[in-house]
């Protein structure tokens, strides 16, 4: 395993904590980081003025489902009745002008994020914009729209953002909490409550219902869920479900933060893969890891590698060794939300 995706992994599930790093030393550089990261947690960026504006905001640097609810909070908005822009952020990727995604683009320009959204956004009629510099994004989508969905703002300054939705994993434990390098947090839980509006957490629908002790916190004015479920899967000979599967020898292939996050769904529904690869978060997928697909399928006799709709956007047009089939997840709000 490459070293980076070492440090990453250990950061995303905080193991550092119980190893030989875990001393003074390493405590002492997470209170630091969190000392340096919550002020910067409001980023400066012009909002436009004559839109209502929803920023959507991780707890943590990658896996928590942001974009999957900022996607929520855009359709929701769409099916009230309102016009609708989604700001994509364009991670890793290299965006040049402000341009409308339609979902037809290389991920090395646009970004797997914005792919994503354009793709399941395109059938409501909400516009997805990425660019090299934010602040001109902005001025562009407001232009015909009334709400801006951004994705991957949390709160902004001078001017705030009108709605600051901060995305938590159902799976986070308050008393866990921690910045690099024992975790892979933002800023400290108060930094990045103080900031929002609104808590969303993410759960399996298969997961018991949790809420988290936000009562210290007066800024918060609502906390909802948003519930993960799983429709089927989509693959090469159109959508088959989960019993389609039984039989099949099936791998698990990962460009996310936290692939332990989709194994736990694909398990709770009685799907075990007999082989699990993981690459770097957001890809993308270079020759050497597709090799080692390659490989993996061969020694495995793979029928198939199971993929996000995400990381679906790196393995296109790419010989892994076995056919894909991708996850299909629907995120539903609750409370139902408005305006």
């Amino acid at each position: 395993m490459i070293p980076a995706r070492w440090i990453a992994e250990h950061l995303e599930r905080g193991t550092l904590r119980s190893s030989r790093v875990a001393n003074a030393v390493s405590q002492g550089l997470s209170h630091c980081y969190e000392a340096v990261a919550d002020p910067r947690l409001r980023s400066r960026v012009e909002i436009p003025s004559g839109v209502h504006t929803i920023g959507i905001g991780s707890a943590v640097f990658g896996g928590a489902g942001k974009t999957m609810v900022a996607i929520a909070y855009a359709r929701a908005m769409r099916h009230a009745g309102h016009r609708v822009a989604f700001v994509a952020h364009g991670y890793g990727a290299k965006p040049r002008d402000p341009v409308v995604c339609v979902g037809h683009e290389r991920v090395s320009d646009v970004g797997d994020d914005a792919l994503v959204a354009a793709r399941e956004l395109r059938d409501v009629g909400v516009q997805v914009w990425v660019g090299a510099d934010r602040d001109s994004v902005l001025r562009h989508a407001s232009r015909s729209a009334e709400v801006l969905v951004i994705d991957g703002l949390l709160q902004s300054r001078p001017r705030a953002v009108d709605r600051s939705v901060l995305v938590i994993d159902a799976a986070c434990s308050c008393d866990a909490w921690a910045c690099p390098p024992l975790g892979d947090y933002r800023g400290s839980l108060d930094g990045l409550l103080s900031l929002a509006n609104e808590v969303v957490v993410v759960r399996d629908e298969f997961d018991s219902p949790r809420e988290l002790s936000l009562g210290r916190w007066t800024g918060i004015r609502k906390e909802r869920e948003a519930v993960l479920v799983v429709t089927g899967f989509r693959g090469d000979s159109g959508v088959c479900s989960f019993a389609d599967l039984a039989g099949l020898r099936l791998g698990y292939a990962s460009l996310l933060a936290h692939p332990e996050r989709v194994l736990k769904t694909l398990r709770l529904r009685g799907v075990e893969p007999v082989s699990v690869w993981s690459g770097s978060d957001h890809g993308p997928l270079d020759r050497k890891g597709a090799m080692e697909l390659r490989n993996l399928s061969k020694a495995h006799n793979l029928s198939a590698w199971i993929v996000s709709t995400k990381c679906a956007c790196h393995f296109a047009n790419q010989d892994i060794g076995a056919s894909q089939i991708v996850i299909q997840v629907h995120v539903k709000l609750s409370p139902e939300l408005l305006i």
